[in-house]
């Protein structure tokens, strides 16, 4: 794309990746500067603050670019998706996991990141709603999901990545399945599981990896991926070689399918995660695929 006399607005959370955002701002801003354009930077102060400022300022830029982490650029997707026309959408990935940001092949080299927004190509991007509220790659329950926010921050600064794994492990042998019932246009559903998810990502919970070549952006579908309780080893064993070798129809414990729509409802309170931050708790939920919302460039 041109990028010259052109308006950014750089959207960044202080907080996000041992604090690099923070660091690196100035430098992430001379980058554009340096090809001619008209920088703007926000700071996030609180949290969905991202939103507010995507919502109110946004439509007055011909660049949005969010610094931060997955949880970052939920926020600011959910504010872009409020405007009529909003404008196309940069990330520069800098959190612990950045899952998306992987999914996308975007670079961690935060100065290559922001060169590549510059000289990219515009792609459409789906966006989910899970009871009115916005999603970039990932509604899940279950298994792997509550490690995500409930990791302090000053842990996840210190360990990353290992955080999570280590804390989903820890707590895998006393997880308690969920008796859920999955409805969508193509099927029901009814079972115990440990794990769902209802995903637009090549990466699930930084655990689980699905083949690229199962997975387009802007095709209007979700990925769904329901997980059962094993009920002997040879099943607990079949369903980690599933997991690993991306062959989900080897474990008999593995429900993949893609569906536009799901409704999923649980007899007691689940707790759901949404880009890897806390979603909700709730018996109910309903998750809508918006095609081709908004305009990523990679």
């Amino acid at each position: 794309m041109e990028n010259h006399s052109k308006s950014v607005l750089i959207i960044s959370n202080p907080r996000a990746g041992k604090l690099k955002t923070k660091k690196y701002l100035s430098i992430i801003s001379n980058v554009f500067i340096s090809r001619g354009y008209d920088v703007t930077t926000r700071r996030t102060r609180w949290h969905r603050d991202a939103s507010s400022i995507a919502h109110s300022k946004a439509a007055k830029y011909d660049l949005v670019v969010c610094c931060g982490g997955d949880g970052t650029l939920n926020e600011v997707v959910s504010g872009l998706m409020t405007l009529p026309s909003p404008p196309p959408l940069g990330y520069i990935p800098m959190g612990t996991t950045n899952d998306f940001a992987a999914s996308l092949g975007l670079s961690r080299d935060f100065i290559r990141s922001a060169r590549n927004i510059m000289d990219g190509k515009e792609r459409n991007l789906d966006v989910g709603e899970m009871n009115g509220r916005y999603f970039t790659y990932i509604a899940s329950f279950g298994a792997f999901t509550e490690s995500s926010y409930s990791t302090p921050q000053n842990v996840k600064n210190i360990l990353g990545h290992m955080a999570y794994v280590l804390d989903g492990v820890a707590h895998l042998t006393n997880i308690k399945p969920y008796h859920v019932t999955v409805e969508t246009e193509e099927r029901t559903c009814s079972d115990e599981y440990l794990f769902g998810s209802v995903s637009n990502s090549t990466s699930i919970a930084g655990v689980i990896k699905l083949d690229p070549d199962q997975v387009d952006f802007s095709d209007g579908l979700f990925e769904v991926m329901l997980i059962k309780l094993p009920k002997t080893p040879l099943q607990v064993q079949n369903l980690i070689n599933a997991l690993i070798s991306k062959k989900f129809d080897d474990s008999d414990c593995i429900e993949f399918f893609h569906s536009s729509s799901v409704k999923i409802t649980t007899e007691q309170p689940i707790s759901w995660t949404l880009d890897g931050e806390y979603g909700d708790r709730t018996t109910s939920v309903e998750i809508k695929n918006h095609r081709n919302a908004l305009t990523i460039i990679v």
